[in-house]
């Protein structure tokens, strides 16, 4: 039967699956575990705790959470459990934008992260009770039988409203019911292969709906969910607590896979032949497919070298690697399935819930390249298809938002009155019945003459090279194509230590004659496949890599196209001086 409502989560958990270490968390560099059992008396705590700060049905609640916490977690369901309404926003948020949340929702309470982040967000003089640290709240001393808790029944009642980043302008609020989370938990869990025996990473901010929805997931399967609150400890996370699955986004399996080139450039000119061979063998045997005698040879020297070590890092036990927020390289998928380290795409908008497809785990139901089949329950069509197929892509199904919060004007722009949600993605469907996202609608641009460029589709292309990093494409309106480029620093310092090039500070680097001839030498390479109109003419090689920290970044580590523009605009104009 399925769930239909977030406050059955651990309950259902509780019947079927009860686990000693349901949620263990880290924080401020300690561990803490919660079983079933707990975790439910803890939610009890916190409603009691709702209840005798006024919160009341339909009062809304603003969370402003990181990574994920067991007590954000707590708090979350508690508020939906008593029908108030979890008003979820990315801590990262500026004060002008968290101002207009604020007075928009006319929350009754305020839970941040941390004091940094408050500081961040409210003034001195906007100091008040309802402004709350989630760690220095004592909710756990009042009595669990001072108040009674009266069940929602609606499942389409607002549970959540989960603000997007506003990264293009003011934030909008995305209104979610039970029946919308729910029915993307539901149609989740039978795809994902885990069980009440397996442990699961969480390091993604709670804050966005994919992380979100996929701990709703794990806790209905039963698994063991821990969460840390730094990545930077992920590494030692992945060695301790060996996982069998996480999500990500491409951002971490690419940083991953670079630390296979960084093992590589240490290596002799022998080790690294055998390494690139290796390589090249993985990539070739998930082409081909079926057992070859010497493809077979190739394939084990990949995974008792290379990869031995590289798996082991990752705890040894994964499963799948679940990718979701963007595209992710082909290759470095195949590299990846080739030492048995499933990765699965998947595509989704916070206003469906998130997850729209994903590619299975069942031979024939997964496809490189593209990002899987719907969920059972979501319809898929392309509007204003183009010659080869791509178009827009709508969706609908159960799992699609009622609207934006107190905005009917732009919910009418984007959701139909038959319940078809414009995604603004574009994209085509590939043998049939597989999704592949080509780029962003607003992101598709026109050269000077007349080209159509995607950008998305020629910076995964780029990132092919070992020595790129991050990629920005441009060229609207101007002759020619060019880019900005963050270059793999360490992999560069080990170049130019072989070709004794005297290394200093990226800052410099970036400037040094050798290095840019050598970023060109990879540009070219990467050009000669590509059309007349989409080859880069000319870069700039940036120091600083794109990050959330500098407004580069989104939530889920996307890069912010007009702020990285705005921040380099002297630098791109040069570019084009010359034309």
């Amino acid at each position: 039967m399925a769930l239909e409502f977030t406050y059955n989560l651990f309950e259902h958990q509780q019947k079927h699956h009860p686990n000693d270490k349901a949620i263990v968390c880290r924080r401020n560099g300690n561990w803490k575990s919660y079983s079933t059992n707990e975790i439910l008396s803890e939610i009890n705590q916190i409603i009691i705790f709702l209840k005798l700060k006024g919160i009341n049905r339909n009062d809304k609640v603003i969370l402003l959470p990181g990574a994920a916490t067991a007590k954000f977690i707590f708090f979350d369901l508690a508020i939906q459990t008593i029908g108030a309404i979890t008003v979820m926003v990315h801590k990262t948020m500026n004060k002008q934008q968290f101002e207009i949340i604020k007075l928009e929702t006319e929350a009754r309470l305020i839970i941040f992260d941390n004091q940094e982040s408050k500081n961040n967000l409210i003034s001195e003089s906007q100091a008040g009770s309802n402004l709350l640290l989630i760690d220095e709240i004592d909710y756990m001393r009042f009595s669990q039988t001072e108040i009674e808790n009266e069940y929602i029944s609606d499942v389409k009642k607002t549970s959540s409203i989960i603000y997007t980043s506003g990264t293009t302008g003011i934030p909008k609020g995305v209104m979610l019911s039970h029946e919308n989370i729910m029915s993307n938990v539901n149609a989740m869990v039978p795809l994902i292969p885990i069980n009440d025996k397996s442990k699961i990473i969480s390091f993604l901010p709670y804050s966005h709906a994919f992380e979100r929805t996929g701990i709703f997931s794990y806790i209905v399967a039963g698994a063991s969910i821990h969460l840390i609150d730094k990545i930077d400890y992920l590494p030692k996370a992945l060695l301790e607590i060996k996982p069998h699955l996480f999500t990500a986004v491409p951002r971490i399996i690419e940083k991953m896979y670079n630390e296979v080139f960084v093992y590589r450039s240490k290596k002799s000119s022998a080790a690294k032949w055998i390494i690139d061979w290796s390589l090249k063998a993985g990539i070739k045997h998930y082409e081909t497919g079926g057992f070859k005698p010497l493809a077979w040879l190739k394939l084990l020297i990949l995974r008792t070298t290379v990869f031995r070590k590289f798996k082991k890092k990752l705890g040894g036990n994964l499963k799948v690697i679940v990718v979701g927020a963007a595209h992710l390289n082909d290759n470095i998928a195949k590299i990846f399935a080739a030492a048995n380290i499933p990765i699965r795409e998947g595509y989704g908008l916070t206003e469906a819930s998130p997850v729209i497809t994903v590619n299975r785990m069942q031979k024939g139901l997964h496809k490189l390249g593209t990002v899987g089949l719907p969920l059972p329950g979501i319809e898929i069509r392309l509007e204003n298809k183009n010659k080869n197929g791509e178009g827009e892509i709508l969706v609908k199904g159960k799992n699609i938002m009622q609207g934006y919060f107190l905005k009917p004007e732009e919910t009418k722009l984007v959701l139909n009155k038959d319940g078809w949600l414009k995604t603004g993605d574009i994209g085509k469907i590939v043998k049939k019945r597989f999704l592949k996202i080509t780029d962003r609608k607003k992101d598709i641009f026109k050269t000077s003459s007349g080209k159509y460029i995607a950008p998305q589709e020629l910076e995964n292309h780029f990132k092919a090279s070992e020595y790129i990093e991050q990629i920005i494409i441009l060229g609207f309106q101007k002759p020619y194509v060019t880019s900005l480029i963050f270059p793999n620093y360490t992999l560069l310092k080990e170049w130019a230590k072989r070709e004794e090039i005297h290394w200093t500070a990226p800052q410099y680097m970036a400037l040094n004659i050798k290095v840019h001839q050598k970023i060109k030498e990879e540009i070219d390479t990467f050009n000669k496949t590509l059309p007349g109109h989409k080859r880069v003419k000319d870069f700039h090689l940036i120091y600083e890599d794109f990050s959330i920290e500098n407004g580069q970044l989104s939530n889920t580590l996307k890069p912010i196209r007009k702020a990285i523009k705005n921040h380099y605009l002297k630098d791109i104009e040069q570019l084009y001086s010359k034309s």
